[in-house]
């Protein structure tokens, strides 16, 4: 019927976890199959079947887009996708299927759920290697929207952890396109969240550890000068004045360095 919902993963005959070269793959092995030039006995038909092929790709050849039909598919799918979840939950003692059901609940916007799972899990299991049974996409998807779960219930810690290891996927080329957003949350929390909870050596810690996320010259700048305001407070003069000049190095018109450079001033001359 024209305007029907379309499962894309069954037109072209591969899993809903398929990575996107095996998507490429069907497609390109299809596209062929069903080229309107080598059907012309049926060439309405054939030409249907590729106008659908090509959306299908273009549907699933972009993390966001394939997310977003994902949710479709689960409403269109309905009891299907119950089905699936409790065939998940008989498995649970399955690290595989637990994960899997974990995801299952994310992308049907049921997230207290997966976080309710998530951490009877960890509970149970004393380890946070659950995802590690899925593969680089999945596994991606699956700790970003739990990292976004947590960091709505402002548990910042376990939203980096998360975030931390759906930026550990992105090596995997398809997911590369996804490292900026990844990289953005981790430097926010910690600078504007995690930072501001810890005490001033974890704080300390906190900013040191960003500068694995191959920042530009003007952020890690911030960073020395966040990390020189906190050694102030801590009244290390020394330190901090060492940090500040590596900000300086950095960004020489650094915003708030004449603040901070008064505070070291006055620190010196209580000293003496």
């Amino acid at each position: 019927m024209p305007g029907a919902f379309v499962n894309y993963y069954e037109l072209l005959k591969v899993d809903p976890s398929a990575s996107a070269s095996e998507i490429g793959e069907a497609f390109r092995r299809d596209i062929k199959k069903y080229h309107p030039d080598r059907n012309r006995s049926r060439k309405t038909w054939a030409e249907e079947k590729t106008r659908l092929l090509i959306e299908a790709r273009e549907e699933l050849s972009t993390d966001s887009r394939r997310r977003q039909y994902d949710r479709r598919l689960a409403d269109e799918l309905g009891e299907r996708y119950d089905s699936y979840a409790r065939r998940l939950t008989r498995d649970i003692s399955n690290p595989r299927s637990l994960a899997r059901l974990i995801l299952h609940h994310l992308l049907n916007e049921n997230q207290l759920e997966a976080v309710r799972i998530y951490e009877q899990a960890l509970r149970e299991s004393g380890s946070s290697e659950i995802l590690q049974t899925l593969g680089p996409k999945d596994r991606a998807d699956c700790a970003f929207l739990l990292g976004e779960e947590y960091e709505r219930l402002h548990d910042y810690r376990r939203a980096v952890s998360l975030y931390e290891t759906a930026r550990s996927q992105t090596g995997y080329r398809p997911l590369r396109y996804f490292a900026d957003e990844i990289k953005e949350r981790i430097f926010n929390i910690s600078c504007r969240k995690l930072a501001k909870e810890c005490d001033p050596r974890e704080a300390i810690s906190c900013y040191r550890r960003l500068f694995d996320l191959d920042l530009s010259r003007r952020r890690q700048a911030h960073l020395y000068k966040r990390i020189a305001e906190v050694y102030l407070a801590m009244g290390e003069r020394e330190s901090a004045d060492r940090e500040l000049r590596k900000a300086l190095e950095l960004d020489p018109n650094i915003k708030g360095k004449l603040k901070l450079s008064r505070g070291l001033r006055a620190a010196g001359a209580k000293k003496r």
